[in-house]
């Protein structure tokens, strides 16, 4: 068409980033189908667009899907079964995101799965390793007084003969 490299250039980013926009409102669960993917890689070769120029709006747009598609994969071991490798690389490839964000992402949905146990577990050895009152002024909540401290049974009297 004789136009000038730098004005198609121009026009051609905002233009791409609408259509992967759309595509994201218009797929159930932010996944593009192999047809739109498909649209996607038309649009970049008729815009002359090289897909590490679209890897930002691609983690943008898809990076919330690829992160619940990671943290569906951890189960709750934490730890991505070797049959869940292969379909997590296909869909970090369909989604277009790149192999440094989806290793940013796979961190950031590991860290977010596994900060809860791991604050369970420091927890649970605070509980058995401190005392009530260590907790309390660690934690500065108030655990009550421990009247068993002795180790005694506990002694209940009803109509005055002892149980």
């Amino acid at each position: 068409f004789q136009l000038d490299e730098e004005m198609v250039r121009s026009y051609a980013g905002p233009l791409y980033n609408r259509a992967v926009e759309q595509i994201a409102a218009n797929t159930p669960g932010g996944i593009p189908n192999k047809d739109q993917v498909a649209t996607l890689a038309s649009l970049r070769e008729l815009l002359g667009i090289a897909m590490e120029d679209v890897y930002e709006v691609h983690v943008n747009t898809f990076g919330e899907s690829y992160k619940k598609g990671i943290k569906e994969a951890l189960g709750t071991t934490g730890v991505i079964r070797e049959e869940f490798r292969a379909p997590l690389e296909d869909l970090r490839s369909r989604l277009g995101v790149s192999d440094k964000a989806a290793k940013d992402i796979y961190l950031e949905a590991l860290g977010e799965r596994m900060k809860p146990m791991v604050e369970y577990i420091s927890n649970e050895m605070e509980r058995l390793v401190l005392s009530n009152d260590q907790l309390a002024q660690k934690r500065g909540a108030d655990y009550g007084e421990d009247y068993f401290k002795s180790g005694k049974r506990p002694s209940v009297s009803v109509f005055g003969s002892e149980i």
